[in-house]
């Protein structure tokens, strides 16, 4: 016998609130993680810094002058030809693994990353603390 929807969907309401890594986290803008003195965005690097910084976290664009970049479970979409960037959409293509790829590049790059949908930030602290 099936529950009724309200029960499904009280279960999974649930269990997306219990953790951060739960599957209802799906698309993300990405920032940096210290706040501007001013009113403006922190960029995340030039252009040619965020793929080197990526690249050395095995994500890459699919052609040197690609906007996606791809990596384990997720998909990096950088402005079109945006030579400084503030801002990036992240998305979640595999939820079994993209959750410990996200937090290692969190930890290693000291981005955060922020759920379109909740608003909810996902900051980590740095790898070396």
């Amino acid at each position: 016998m099936n529950p009724p929807d309200d029960a499904l969907a009280a279960a999974n309401a649930t269990r997306h609130r219990a953790s951060p890594y739960s599957c209802a986290v799906r698309h993300l803008v990405v920032i940096a993680s210290t706040p501007a003195a001013d009113k403006g965005m922190i960029p995340l690097g030039s252009r040619k810094q965020v793929l080197e910084r990526l690249a050395n976290l095995n994500t890459h664009p699919d052609t040197p002058s690609g906007d996606v970049l791809y990596g384990p479970g997720i998909e990096f979409q950088l402005g079109p030809q945006q030579e400084s960037i503030t801002q990036m959409l992240l998305d979640v293509t595999d939820e079994d693994i993209a959750w410990l790829v996200i937090e290692r590049i969190g930890r290693t790059l000291q981005w955060k990353f922020v759920d379109m949908n909740t608003g909810n930030e996902l900051v980590f602290s740095p790898e070396h603390a």
